[in-house]
């Protein structure tokens, strides 16, 4: 609230980065894994996308035109720990589909 322009979507996917990579390494050897990961993964796009979501819509409640530079640099930073978690969790339905066979 003090800080809009704070990097928080940046944050939310680094915290996803990790959470993922403990979240199947805790998990690695479970017959829950496929369960497990589709879930995390889908707790965890949700809040990413929440994320973007408030980022985006805070110029458009303070009447500005477009998108801070901070937002953006933000939300492109963003990018890459989400591609590597979601990467590592394609990666591990992947596996755990090869092993089944």
């Amino acid at each position: 609230m003090w800080l809009p322009n704070m990097p928080v979507v940046t944050a939310m996917a680094v915290l996803t980065l990790g959470a993922t990579d403990a979240t199947l390494a805790r998990y690695r050897h479970s017959p829950a894994l496929p369960a497990i990961t589709l879930t995390h993964g889908a707790v965890y796009l949700s809040l990413y996308s929440m994320f973007i979501g408030a980022t985006l819509h805070v110029p458009s409640v303070a009447l500005s035109h477009g998108l801070v530079r901070g937002a953006v640099i933000d939300l492109a930073a963003s990018i890459l720990p989400m591609a590597i978690a979601v990467q590592h969790m394609a990666g591990t339905l992947h596996l755990h589909v090869d092993q089944q066979q």
